[in-house]
């Protein structure tokens, strides 16, 4: 862990694997652009 924030695009049914915690969890596009603009 290098300390960098991450964000995982989650699609419908996909499940995270277990270890991996993302910063940021994500659904779609519009969303990940609006944490972009922050």
């Amino acid at each position: 862990n290098a300390g960098i924030d991450t964000c995982w695009l989650q699609h419908p049914g996909e499940r995270l694997a277990d270890g991996i915690k993302p910063t940021y969890t994500v659904t779609n596009l519009k969303q990940l652009q609006a944490l972009l603009e922050l």
